[in-house]
């Protein structure tokens, strides 16, 4: 989505949680929309990927869409998680990086999709969901304080520090940006597997 307009911020419910909500405007490819009390959620891996979030809802064509839009968020970084999917992806999580301005894509999630979103991150197992207050999204005018899904395990550690996800931000983080691959080569190296 480009060219969004948030109109309006407030507290709600969705999924049963006491969750930031955001009605706007945005243009899109398919022409402009507007969406009332959506969650936004930063993305930190693929769930930033229209094709990833068209895989988790497939099973769900009755749901609201997921706008998906590119953000700049300044003091984090997109790390590698010390959590392997299912799928055989090392998942990604965010870290306090002062100096350091993280590329995300900020998702405003429909109430009636926030459930099914939770689930598929394995909140509570996996993940938390927690508010960044110390992160706030410019949007326009606007400052957003979005949700986003924090590693229960924190970040994945070779020679004793996180690695960066590539192209994922600018300034110096201090950390070294992997690839999905060399991190899964370097992960099994250092469990012998």
């Amino acid at each position: 989505a480009s060219d969004i307009r948030v109109l309006s911020q407030a507290g709600g419910v969705a999924a049963g949680l006491d969750v930031p909500l955001v009605s706007l405007a945005a243009s899109t490819d398919s022409g402009p929309i507007r969406i009332s009390d959506c969650v936004p959620v930063l993305a930190s891996g693929s769930n930033g990927a229209p094709a990833q979030l068209a895989r988790k809802y497939r099973d769900h064509p009755d749901l609201a869409p997921v706008l998906v839009h590119e953000v700049e968020v300044e003091g984090l970084a997109a790390v590698y998680s010390a959590h392997v999917a299912g799928y055989g992806s090392i998942a990604a999580t965010l870290v306090p990086c002062p100096g350091f301005t993280a590329k995300l894509h900020l998702l405003f999630v429909p109430p009636d999709g926030f459930a099914h979103l939770n689930a598929t991150e394995s909140v509570g197992a996996n993940y938390l969901l927690a508010a960044l207050p110390g992160s706030p999204v410019g949007l326009g005018e606007e400052r957003l304080v979005p949700l986003a899904y924090l590693s229960r395990r924190g970040p994945a550690r070779l020679d004793g520090a996180p690695r960066r996800l590539p192209d994922s931000g600018r300034g110096d983080a201090g950390y070294t940006v992997a690839t999905q691959e060399e991190m899964q080569t370097g992960l099994c190296a250092l469990m012998g597997w």
